[in-house]
């Protein structure tokens, strides 16, 4: 199944089919994901794996968060792997300046003090089903892994490299552009206080979104324009019925791209429940392809909004849901 699902994200970059839903991802939270689903995988081989601290690992990156967690857990994953027994995984991040206007890009590095890389086949390491250095060990591969995280990371306008050297470890690195924190941003271009009228509306909404940023971001603008309402937030789409019952919301906000399932998944949840069919639900995703729009919509959504937000019909939608 690993082997197929790698062929076809390969297949779908190359023929420009590859869907992904841009947004400010915090590295440290997907770095610290991703480390908890390599860890159990560490221990036969007795493998210490740690992320540095840095100020950077608070920073953003912009990304679709699915795969860059795809890349970190295959590079990670390589990286145990090809380790000796007692070795270490490092991960390291650190701010790279190409003296440009916009914001430095954020470099992520994976270091091993394993079996390493020969010169010879470091050219070879991206290519498809190209095992280099396969022979030395028994460890089993498709040899399509790094081909798919060079694709993905290029996909994201970031870049990729490698530095090794046979019997001593490898550092694998990639680049992906930062996304400026979008409280700071907003509040300073004004965006809480313009175009919309503040008002007293009452009532209650759910939030269900993943990323942090985006979350803080519709709290400051509730706070700013609609201080009355009463806000609840949850990461996990499957707990989305369930606090839907509980805390009965005028309406339901709701992210595509959920850790647990595809926010498709959970408005088909909420559409078939008798006791939340009823709640208003709105999208708010960074994948802005029209016929995922016409499809959610006609499933049951009561309007399909893009990130960025758009304050003005952010409030004009949410304030259809809500009473004075």
């Amino acid at each position: 199944m690993n082997l197929i699902n790698e062929v076809l994200d390969i297949s779908r970059i190359e023929a420009g089919r590859l869907s992904l839903s841009m947004e400010p991802v915090q590295i440290n939270g997907i770095i610290m994901e991703s480390i908890d689903i390599v860890r159990p995988h560490t221990a036969e081989k007795q493998i210490t794996l740690e992320l540095i601290e840095t100020s950077t690992n608070q920073l953003f990156v912009k990304a679709d968060k699915q795969r860059l967690k795809q890349v970190l857990i295959n590079l990670i994953n390589n990286a145990v792997k090809y380790n000796k027994t007692q070795g270490s995984v490092i991960i390291k991040t650190e701010l790279i300046s190409h003296n440009l206007s916009d914001l430095d890009p954020i470099r992520i590095s994976i270091i091993d003090n394993g079996i390493g890389i020969s010169d010879e086949n470091i050219p070879k390491l991206f290519n498809p089903f190209e095992r280099a250095g396969a022979d030395k060990t028994a460890t089993e591969g498709t040899g399509l892994g790094l081909s798919v995280v060079k694709k993905l990371v290029e996909a994201m306008g970031g870049t990729i490299g490698v530095e090794s050297k046979e019997g001593e470890g490898s550092t694998f690195w990639f680049e992906l552009p930062q996304s400026g924190n979008q409280i700071k941003k907003a509040e300073e271009s004004g965006y809480f206080g313009i175009d919309t009228k503040l008002e007293d509306k009452k009532g209650t909404i759910l939030y269900i979104e993943d990323n942090n940023s985006n979350t803080e971001l519709v709290e400051h603008i509730l706070k700013a324009q609609r201080p009355s309402i009463r806000l609840i937030t949850s990461t996990n789409g499957k707990e989305a019925v369930k606090l839907a019952i509980d805390n009965k919301p005028d309406l339901i906000l709701l992210d595509l791209n959920l850790p647990d399932i595809h926010g498709s998944e959970v408005l088909n949840l909420l559409m078939n429940n008798e006791s939340t069919k009823s709640i208003p639900v709105i999208i708010i995703t960074a994948d802005a392809m029209s016929n995922q729009n016409k499809k959610l919509i006609n499933a049951g959504a009561k309007a399909y909004l893009t990130k960025p937000l758009d304050l003005t019909i952010f409030i004009e939608e949410i304030d259809k849901y809500l009473i004075n």
